[in-house]
């Protein structure tokens, strides 16, 4: 009754829906995507993060030492039982967390945008790096308000977050990338299925002409063969997570 007193029929209806369509891409006997890299945790490195993005070995160990000292501080919000119903498979996997955190530490963008936020783990985590900063907003997209019970207060002057209507929410998607060009750092972590992927990424392309760096969570071989076919000036690199894959999209270097 709690629940149902604090979201209404309605919004437990529709988020019930997302997570429906969400667990469409989270397969924990998912096969390894062919004809990209694959890179699982042993090649998490200083230098291999240093090479995606065009920095230093030095740089990423300063930065990857800050996300540890903000990990350790924040894990007891992620252990503490949730509201929402948002578990823990839907946190962004450890190895793109780390990644994220680290580009926007070197990369210092005045601009990211997710979609998708869920309990809040991710939105916390790159909040908690534009904070480190001193500079940068986050621009979230969900279908809901009711997320982000574990985004901390003193970073939500930073953030801002826009809910897509039932109808017509491609074009709305659209437009909100058009409003936010100047974004240089695009996270996906919402509807997994095909379909969506394919929307998401393509009005990222389109729309976000200064973007350096396109992130998925939960990245499957569909999505991978459309980018291959149709971007081929892009290049995708895998991060084997265990339980899922995470895809790292940027302009190719050859």
């Amino acid at each position: 009754m709690r629940v149902v007193t604090t979201f209404g029929l309605v919004e437990i209806a529709r988020l019930l829906l997302r997570k429906m369509k969400s667990r469409q891409g989270i397969d924990l006997k998912n096969l390894p995507p062919s004809g990209v890299s694959i890179h699982p945790q042993r090649d998490w490195t200083d230098e291999f993060f240093a090479d995606i993005l065009n920095t230093s070995a030095n740089e990423i160990s300063l930065a990857r030492i800050k996300y540890a000292l903000y990990r350790k501080s924040f894990e007891e919000r992620i252990k503490s039982p949730r509201k929402q119903f948002f578990d823990s498979i839907f946190d962004l996997g450890p190895g793109m967390s780390e990644f994220l955190y680290s580009a926007i530490i070197v990369k210092k963008p005045n601009k990211v945008i997710e979609t998708g936020v869920a309990a809040g783990v991710s939105t916390n985590t790159m909040l908690n790096a534009l904070h480190s900063n001193g500079k940068g907003e986050l621009f979230s997209v969900d279908i809901t308000e009711q997320v982000g019970e574990l985004v901390e207060g003193n970073l939500k002057s930073r953030w801002l977050i826009k809910i897509l209507p039932e109808i017509g929410r491609e074009k709305t998607f659209a437009r909100l990338l058009r409003e936010n060009a100047d974004a240089t750092i695009f996270l996906h972590d919402s509807d997994h299925s095909v379909s969506w992927q394919i929307k998401e990424f393509t009005n990222v392309v389109r729309e976000l002409t200064n973007i350096e760096l396109i992130l998925f969570d939960d990245i499957g071989q569909e999505l991978i063969d459309y980018i291959q076919l149709n971007f081929k000036h892009l290049e995708i690199l895998v991060l084997d997570e265990n339980r899922k894959f995470s895809g790292i999209i940027r302009k190719s270097d050859k």
